[in-house]
């Protein structure tokens, strides 16, 4: 079997990247392409998050979500940064990526009344970040 090596380049600009909020949703959408309704209807209800304890609550199409940050989870020592990056491959095939924006957040969310099963995909990526990092110490 032959080996393949990948090179990979990233590209960061000079100038500060914005920030993103990238949201996770419970839901299938039978339709694939880009949408300003994510843009404009995940807005935070703050009213709402008072009753839940470092959860975010918004609304999509009606339905109530509660969410929690992952990549609070992840960076509990401030080592863990998310990009959004874009792929800028070139003609002869160089891996090369362009950093576009920074993640502030990265929010996971359930339905209203489906927190249990929120609270398990946490507690089942915080198992699985512990037996990493206990693989690579």
């Amino acid at each position: 079997m032959s080996e393949q090596t990948v090179e990979y380049n990233f590209k960061t600009s000079s100038i500060e990247n914005p920030t993103e909020i990238a949201h996770l949703v419970p839901c299938i959408i039978h339709f694939n392409g880009q949408s300003d309704e994510i843009k404009t209807n995940l807005k935070f209800d703050q009213e709402e998050e008072k009753n839940h304890t470092n959860k975010f609550v918004t609304y999509f199409r009606g339905r109530k979500l509660i969410g929690q940050d992952v990549l609070k989870l992840l960076n509990e020592n401030n080592k863990v940064k998310a990009f959004v990056m874009e792929d800028t491959t070139n003609i002869q095939n160089n891996k090369q990526f362009h950093v576009v924006s920074t993640l502030d957040k990265v929010i996971n969310y359930e339905r209203e009344g489906n927190e249990d099963r929120l609270d398990m995909e946490m507690s089942k990526l915080r198992e699985f970040i512990d037996v990493t990092n206990l693989i690579h110490s």
